[in-house]
């Protein structure tokens, strides 16, 4: 008897250890899709704050007055609304 409750013991412990395994080899897919994720929204943040730094130069391009953006303090908001959008 202590044979097949040593072995049958033994078989559980293998059946339990399978899973974790596979769990851990798929863990690395899991942390990239979760890394560019996080990171996605930056880089949509960056388009859309160009296009929107690009809509006001050409706004004033139309309208004929010199192209003057604003300085790099005030277009931080723009990039902070643009990462919100984003996210």
């Amino acid at each position: 008897m202590p044979r097949a409750g040593g072995s049958s013991a033994t078989a559980k412990s293998c059946e339990s250890i399978v899973p974790v395994a596979a769990a851990i080899a798929g863990g690395w897919r899991d942390g990239i899709l979760v890394l560019a994720m996080v990171l996605a929204p930056v880089g949509l943040a960056i388009i859309l704050a160009t296009t929107g730094i690009l809509a006001m130069a050409g706004w004033q391009i139309l309208r004929g007055s010199a192209l003057e953006l604003p300085p790099v303090a005030n277009l931080k908001p723009y990039g902070l609304l643009a990462y919100a959008v984003g996210s």
